[in-house]
């Protein structure tokens, strides 16, 4: 890359991180709906302009649920897909304002007696996860049952990644980069603490292997089950679903029961698989609050695979 091409780079990162620090003190100053309002406004933005994502979005829901919806449902999931992470944005910059007192404002809790169980087994929680729902304001359950470490991916804007870094922290949800060592893990695990994986993106080559997801083949990461099996400690899905009043459902699923056939790479790719189809089954709910904009099945389509 050019020096000019990297100067250009960083003054775009910096005004993009200023434009991100104006929204997030404009959530604090106006109300929450409003705020929602101005996100619906971003995300129609967002459909009219970016052709490359309309299209990857519309191709991957036709490879999903073609062989059950209609032409026009496919195009209204996509469409409301896109008002959905315009949402996601708007509540993302004011996600570090929320405190205790607000549970009940922002927050419905189901299957609480799931994770009270886990943490009774002093093991920690591989808790599975997924970009659904409202997966930002998933820090909410920080406020409720305390802190939690996330593995993610870092931002590609250093200003962004380390504000929003800095403000996870402070709500109690610790992250974990993806290029990190291990042991930062199972150090999280044995102080009986939840780890949670956000596991619907596509793996790249050596961190994953091809599971079914909506019936067709997706490279799939393989951490959360080879944690979980060399842990023993318990796993269940960590999700969360926009209700219609605009408030995040977090829900615990009930523990799953791992695969241990002594085999670990039958065991690795069977319990992939499980993990895979319960986020599969909960994104059936409500299909218009996954990222559809991200390329699951990035392989296939490399390898001249078409969806239509």
């Amino acid at each position: 890359m050019s020096r000019s091409r990297t100067l250009g780079r960083r003054v775009f990162d910096y005004v993009s991180f200023l434009a991100f620090r104006g929204v997030s003190m404009a959530a604090g100053l106006y109300p929450r709906e409003t705020m929602l309002r101005l996100g619906d406004a971003l995300g129609l933005l967002w459909f009219a302009l970016d052709a490359k994502h309309r299209r990857l979005a519309l191709s991957n829901l036709r490879l999903a649920l073609g062989a059950e919806k209609t032409e026009a449902e496919l195009r209204s999931i996509r469409f409301k897909s896109f008002m959905h992470l315009g949402r996601i944005v708007m509540d993302l910059a004011r996600a570090w304002d929320i405190t205790a007192a607000d549970i009940d404002r922002y927050f419905v809790f189901e299957g609480e007696e799931n994770i009270r169980e886990a943490l009774a087994m002093g093991k920690g929680v591989v808790a599975i996860s997924a970009h659904f729902g409202n997966w930002e304001l998933m820090g909410g359950h920080a406020l409720r049952h305390g802190r939690a470490h996330v593995m993610a991916k870092k931002i590609h804007n250093p200003h962004i990644d380390e504000l929003i870094r800095k403000r996870r922290l402070e709500k109690g949800i610790v992250p974990i980069d993806v290029t990190e060592t291990s042991l930062k893990i199972f150090k999280a695990l044995r102080a009986n603490e939840p780890v949670a994986f956000l596991m619907d993106q596509s793996a790249p080559s050596g961190q994953g292997i091809e599971v079914d997801f909506f019936g067709h083949p997706a490279s799939t990461y393989t951490g959360p089950a080879a944690v979980a099996i060399m842990a023993g400690c318990p796993v269940f899905t960590f999700l969360s679903i926009v209700l219609p009043d605009g408030r995040t459902k977090i829900s615990y699923g009930k523990i799953m029961k791992l695969v241990r056939t002594g085999d670990f790479q039958e065991d690795l790719a069977a319990n992939t698989r499980m993990f895979t189809k319960a986020i599969e089954d909960f994104i059936r709910q409500a299909p218009e609050q996954w990222l559809w904009v991200h390329d699951r099945w990035k392989k296939r389509r490399d390898a001249g695979v078409s969806p239509r």
